[in-house]
């Protein structure tokens, strides 16, 4: 075998080991307390405990990120409207009462 072939070789095997070795190291060993008759019918289902605590994570992750941005949503937009201006603030026509 040519040198330059094994040299090729030889580097992609090195990048495909550091690619695992990224992947490897995202995962991270933790444990967890899960009441026993729901841990065994979990695995008798044949799902994947970890995977499947991992996207209950996220979604609960992304719901609480989602929350935080509508309140800071919220909080910007009662920024906005304080104050006087030409146009009422609320259907009734009142603006509100300064603090």
């Amino acid at each position: 075998m040519p040198i330059k072939t094994l040299i090729s070789k030889v580097i992609s095997i090195n990048k495909i080991n550091n690619i695992i070795r990224i992947k490897m190291t995202e995962r991270v060993v933790t444990s967890i307390n899960i009441d026993e008759p729901t841990l065994r019918k979990a695995k008798s289902l044949g799902l994947n405990i970890s995977k499947v605590t991992e996207n209950a994570l996220k979604i609960a992750v992304s719901n609480l990120e989602n929350t935080y941005k509508d309140i800071d949503k919220e909080k910007h937009f009662k920024n906005r409207v304080r104050g006087r201006g030409f146009e009422p603030l609320d259907p009734y026509g009142t603006a509100p009462s300064r603090p």
